[in-house]
């Protein structure tokens, strides 16, 4: 059985919704997103290497579990000044909060964990992944939409790398292509890795219980009529400022972006030219594929 699952994949593929319904199990216990290793991961090598990590996320894990109402957790999460000791706080916090739930596995889902694997591999025991892939068309157009009509929700929600000091700017048609172009590259490199299991975004809201029955086997569960019904859980793990995450993943229907709606036949024809969805040969033909575990 996996007990410490990451999701990832790139911003609007759909993993709130997996996430939901990985929730709603009863052996499952899941938080909303912590940015936990992206804060930790980003940034100078050097500084990765020695301070920079425990500087970065100082305060950080206290600040979720007074989040959680778990006041009582502060002292465990205290963070050590070195690289290697850092992420033992995360995981015996998660850890505890998920024996005191009376849950058997955690769940974490901050979709920018995607560029952090190396570090969680490492620095977590057991750690294992699922990636969520989406039509790069669809992702554009809704991280394209989402960063133009939600602006302040979404400043508040950037990685650390981003430049604090500058004011937030909505994603760039260009922007929202590289995001997809790197996030996809990285996953299509973990594939047939042992603790990696990939699915697609579009077969999971086809086809909600055969994948969901997949992923269940994966983690070493079984498989719960209550993972189709995600609508509770959604609420738990997303904050307050999210109210948009709660629209989107509350039922597993496929999300319109209305990709031609949002760009003109110029735009379309540029991102279509531009997106690496060849790498993958053709995102209609990519089925799950899960690795020896």
């Amino acid at each position: 059985m996996h007990k410490r699952i990451f999701i990832v994949g790139s911003p609007r593929s759909g993993t709130t919704l997996l996430q939901g319904m990985l929730a709603s199990h009863p052996a499952v216990f899941s938080l909303p997103e912590t940015f936990f290793f992206v804060k930790a991961t980003q940034g100078h090598f050097f500084k990765r290497k020695f301070l920079w990590p425990a500087i970065k996320i100082y305060g950080h894990l206290e600040g979720i579990v007074r989040e959680l109402g778990r006041d009582d957790l502060v002292k465990n999460a205290k963070v050590g000044l070195f690289a290697r000791k850092y992420a033992n706080s995360f995981t015996e916090v998660l850890d505890r909060l998920t024996a005191d739930s009376g849950k058997k596995i955690w769940v974490e889902k901050t979709p920018w964990h995607l560029r952090s694997i190396e570090e969680i591999t490492k620095q977590v025991p057991g750690a294992a992944f699922i990636h969520i892939v989406r039509d790069g068309k669809d992702v554009v157009a809704s991280l394209y939409n989402a960063t133009h009509l939600q602006t302040q929700e979404w400043a508040t929600l950037q990685p650390s790398w981003y430049p604090g000091f500058l004011k937030f700017k909505p994603y760039s048609i260009e922007d929202c292509v590289k995001i997809w172009n790197e996030d996809i590259s990285l996953t299509r490199e973990v594939i047939g890795r042992a603790n990696h299991f990939v699915l697609n975004y579009d077969e999971l809201v086809a086809h909600p219980e055969s994948v969901i029955r997949e992923v269940a086997d994966f983690i070493g569960i079984n498989f719960d009529e209550a993972m189709l019904a995600p609508t509770a859980s959604v609420g738990r793990i997303t904050r307050k400022q999210e109210l948009w995450k709660i629209n989107n993943a509350s039922s597993i229907k496929k999300s319109n972006n209305h990709f031609s709606n949002i760009f003109d036949q110029e735009q379309q024809a540029w991102i279509v030219a531009h997106l690496e969805s060849k790498l993958l040969c053709d995102l209609s033909n990519f089925s799950r594929k899960k690795s020896e575990r």
